[in-house]
């Protein structure tokens, strides 16, 4: 009797001992690579393969940093803050934007906002996507590219 809790209680052991194995093969949470600007490409909605550009003569970028800091560019304004990872595939941005008029005809601006309101996020294709919801409540991404 004694022996056979004795081999239970190994068992049960191992069995904890498997579950830090850093050679683990299960799949990783996903990040935003870093130290990579990302230039927006155009702006899409998930639900179709439509993909607009809202004036992209305006320099439109993200940064994000390892230490959790995040910068870009929303047209002729600058842009800076932090960034969290709510899960593998969720991103929080807490950043705010220089708000100086951009010149005639203005350029859209409403980047830096959208920007803000990021829920998900996604590489694809060598890309950055990142998802937000419209101020209807609609999601939309905005589909980047490295600029490096």
């Amino acid at each position: 009797m004694a022996a056979r809790h004795l081999v239970l209680a190994l068992g049960f052991l191992a069995s904890f001992s498997a579950c830090g194995n850093d050679d683990s093969t299960g799949p990783r949470p996903s990040t935003i690579p870093t130290g990579v600007t990302w230039k927006l490409n155009c702006i899409g909605s998930p639900s179709n393969d439509t993909c607009y550009d809202p004036n992209l003569d305006q320099p439109y970028t993200i940064r994000f940093e390892a230490n959790g800091t995040v910068s870009g560019e929303n047209a002729c304004n600058t842009c800076g803050g932090t960034y969290f990872y709510v899960s593998a595939t969720q991103v929080e941005i807490d950043w705010t934007c220089t708000e100086a008029a951009c010149g005639t005809p203005p350029p859209w601006l409403g980047y830096g906002d959208a920007v803000g309101r990021t829920t998900s996020f996604a590489l694809v294709d060598d890309g950055l996507v990142l998802t937000f919801a419209d101020q209807g409540g609609e999601p939309l991404q905005l589909v980047h590219q490295r600029a490096e």
